[in-house]
Parts: C-alpha cells; structure tokens; sequence
C-alpha cells in the first residue's frame, strides 16, 4: 500500500479540474472523527456510515482525506454490496473512489481505516463530475503480450506524452479482453495510477500537472499475466 508514490510539484491529481473541460457538483461533503468507541468490522477497523444518492450513468468521484490515519474507503450499492472501494489513489495516504453507477439509489460510503484501531478526523467528500470530450493528445491502438515487459507479473506498454502545466488532462484505458490498470509517470515517480475509474472495468485519470513536460502513461492490467487489446486516449 505504500509503493504509490506521488510527487504533488509536478502535478495535481484531482477528480475534477475547475477548468472549461471538467465541471463538478458537491453532493456530499462532511467531517467525522473515527472513536475508540465506535463499531468494528470484522477486521478489527472503526468505521462509519455516509448515504449518497447517486443517478444511473452519472460518474462520481468520492474522497477521504486525514491528517490522522491511512484512509480507506468502500461504496455499498443499494442493495448492500460493494461496488467500489480504494486505499490510496488519492493525493498522500488518501482515499479516492471512481464510480459510474450503474442504476439510481441510495448508496453507503464506509469511511474507514487501512489499519485496524485507527482513530482520528476525516473530511469525506463526494462530486458528479462531468468530463466533456476535449481536444486528443493522444489515441493509441495496441496489445499486451507476453513478450512484453513485466512489473510485478503485469505486461505493460509505456507511451510519452506531452503535457502542459494548468491545463486539465483526461486519460482513458479501455480494453475487451481483460481488467484495465493506468499509471502516470514522469521522471520515475508515480504521479497518479487508477483501476476502474472509467465505464465498468476501464480506467480513467483525471490530472493537471503543475509543469510543462514529457510524461509516461503506462497501459497495463490489474491481474498479472492479462494479455489483449487495448485503446489509450489522452484528452485535453
């Protein structure tokens, strides 16, 4: 959980960029303070209860930001299952959740900790984001394969792209064929990474770097040894 790194002077990775190409608006937005006194799950982890309405088709972004502790978090459907959940792909130890729902309801956020015990305040904050086509920087075609080199048992192709500061970028990864994994590098360092932020099992990065530069979008998979096509497309 502590491999992610972030390096927040070359960028900001945000769920909405308060530019022309990505628009938002808060529906929830609240602190709370995790207790000793209060319930557990099964793993030992305080936690509360935050319901959210959220539209079919609509895409939400949900964050948990402390001062006090790793912050995680899970988003329950309607029905009680859970659809989302996410330890640190916000900025620091932080918490962030992409979602597209898939029907209309009421929905449960479980703030939380990655570490049993974990006491302390959050802010937890949730907004429907509109993310309109844009200017393409980039749209690649391509396959993992076998031959192609492994992090941790997972294929990956890497693509430099150009990006520059204060402008907000849209990065997609879409694939048939297996479960999309996006990283966004730049002189080494992680800057942003993302699982399911797109429509169903694709990703999506939403980033405004702080410096013009070459960046590096890694393509890859979220279970080792996936192979396949896949599309890459940067919009402005």
């Amino acid at each position: 959980m502590f491999g992610t790194i972030r390096n927040l002077a070359l960028g900001i990775v945000v769920a909405v960029a308060v530019s022309s190409t990505a628009q938002a608006s808060v529906i929830l937005n609240t602190t709370g303070n995790l207790r000793f006194t209060d319930a557990k799950d099964i793993q030992g982890k305080h936690f509360h209860l935050h319901s959210v309405m959220l539209h079919a088709g609509k895409k939400y972004v949900i964050d948990m930001n402390s001062m006090h502790f790793d912050t995680f978090i899970r988003l329950k459907s309607p029905a009680g299952n859970v659809v989302a959940a996410n330890d640190d792909s916000g900025p620091a130890l932080n918490a962030r959740i992409m979602f597209t729902a898939p029907a209309t309801g009421m929905y449960r956020i479980v703030a939380t900790s990655f570490s049993a015990g974990a006491t302390g305040s959050y802010q937890l904050r949730a907004t429907e984001t509109v993310v309109p086509g844009g200017v393409v920087v980039m749209n690649v075609q391509g396959d993992l394969r076998f031959s192609d080199p492994s992090v941790g048992g997972k294929h990956q192709k890497v693509y430099n792209v150009m990006l520059h500061a204060g402008r907000s970028y849209v990065i997609n990864m879409h694939s048939p064929h297996f479960d999309t994994f996006l990283k966004l590098k730049r002189s080494g360092l992680v800057l942003a990474q993302n699982d399911d932020g797109g429509p169903g099992r694709d990703s999506r990065i939403v980033f405004t770097p702080l410096m013009t530069g070459m960046f590096q979008v890694v393509a890859t998979s979220y279970s080792a040894g996936a192979t396949g096509h896949f599309s890459v497309n940067v919009r402005d």
